[in-house]
């Protein structure tokens, strides 16, 4: 895990993204507007690492390797650890169409409403 607080009493964030650069944006952003980061590679170095009932919200992705977003979300939820998360991803797939079982409201796109990689 690789812990980065924000001086700031803002609302604990934690990020769960196998892509360091992917990670260290969203970590960068949320930071700048005043939120407590913490920064995880994996779901498994999240489970391990994280007291995961302090977390005002999530942010997830939806495709990992060994444990995705969502199986992660559901894995909480069975721990009755009820916290928002916000699911992202560079590619629309079949986990996609299991996000409503999770709680989450909306699917937001790619601004082509195309997987990524998909002919024009």
């Amino acid at each position: 895990m690789q812990q980065e607080h924000n001086s700031s009493m803002g609302s604990r964030i934690g990020i769960v993204e196998d892509e360091a650069a992917i990670r260290e944006a969203f970590s960068l952003l949320l930071k700048m507007n005043g939120y407590v980061v913490e920064v995880f590679d994996s779901a498994q170095a999240f489970l391990a690492e994280a007291a995961i009932d302090t977390y005002d919200c999530l942010v997830l992705d939806v495709n990992m390797p060994s444990l995705s977003g969502v199986e992660l979300l559901e894995l909480l939820r069975s721990r009755q650890v009820h916290v928002p998360a916000i699911f992202i991803t560079g590619f629309l797939t079949a986990n996609i169409q299991f996000l409503p079982q999770t709680g989450s409201a909306n699917v937001v796109p790619s601004a082509t409403g195309r997987p990524r990689g998909e002919p024009k």
